[in-house]
């Protein structure tokens, strides 16, 4: 049980002691979020240095900065920026409010997750324009594929994976309003659905994905890999956005897309592909 604060930066600090105060006071493991849009480690609002983990006030925040970089990461593919941009996050905010980060792709104020990946820029138009616009197949494709890749990170770095709903089901549209459309029933991307569901069953079952050390392993040419490890277990993670195969070290794989080889002694990617190993 908890709370997400709207815009936490327009609230003095002095109300949120208080409130995290009163909501302890009520229950001892109350969570409480805020909506921070920028690195609320060091945020400044109204010319104040904002001290929201101070043990006092906030428990975490919602991760604006991430999703930021992985939709842009999912856009380009460039490996090098998104690393050292993830890695930023990981060393400025205190590990309790890092493993309750608010991670998500999207939000109520945001496009839609499959319309920004893959559909055409709005550039600031105006509603009439992002009203009469639909994906067509290609944009589509491209967007669901992107989200599936997206996702896939967003479970397994730290923090806690937050899915704005229809977005698990496909859903596309721009800006408010256009971004809370009333749920596809009946329409839904079933297969990425599935996807999503298998990404919460190994979160659930692996503790390195909920708790691990993070260590980036490779982040160049497109190609992105790090590893989630919680005590003797170790969870590795591939991305290829490149144009080159990429062969892996060996492991069990709990979930792949775009495998060329998959053998005992040699595991080969593709091209868009990604892959999530438990060491042996």
């Amino acid at each position: 049980c908890g709370w997400r604060l709207d815009v936490a930066d327009e609230l003095s600090d002095g109300f949120l002691t208080e409130l995290s105060a009163a909501a302890r006071a009520e229950r001892e493991d109350a969570l409480i979020i805020g909506e921070v849009w920028e690195d609320a480690s060091n945020k400044v609002s109204y010319g104040k240095r904002r001290s929201y983990f101070n043990g006092k006030e906030l428990d975490s925040v919602m991760n604006y900065p991430f999703a930021e970089n992985l939709v842009s990461f999912g856009i380009t593919g460039k490996a090098e920026g998104f690393n050292e941009k993830i890695a930023e996050i990981c060393e400025n905010y205190p590990k309790p409010a890092l493993d309750c980060l608010m991670n998500h792709i999207g939000t109520h104020d945001t496009e839609r997750a499959v319309t920004v990946l893959g559909g055409e820029p709005s550039y600031g138009r105006g509603r009439s324009w992002q009203a009469a616009q639909q994906m067509n197949d290609k944009q589509r494709a491209v967007g669901l594929r992107r989200l599936q890749l997206a996702s896939l990170l967003q479970f397994a770095l730290p923090g806690v994976p937050c899915i704005y709903y229809g977005d698990e089901a496909g859903m596309e549209g721009y800006g408010d309003p256009f971004c809370r459309r009333p749920f596809p029933w009946g329409r839904e991307e079933r297969e990425l659905q599935l996807h999503f569901k298998r990404l919460g069953q190994l979160r659930k079952k692996y503790e390195a994905l909920r708790l691990g050390d993070i260590k980036f392993q490779y982040a160049l040419n497109n190609q992105l890999s790090f590893t989630r490890t919680y005590g003797d277990q170790t969870i590795r993670i591939y991305v290829n956005r490149g144009s080159d195969d990429w062969e892996i070290p060996v492991g069990r794989i709990l979930l792949a897309r775009n495998m060329l080889t998959v053998a005992d002694d040699q595991l080969v990617m593709g091209h868009n592909g990604f892959c999530i190993v438990e060491a042996v």
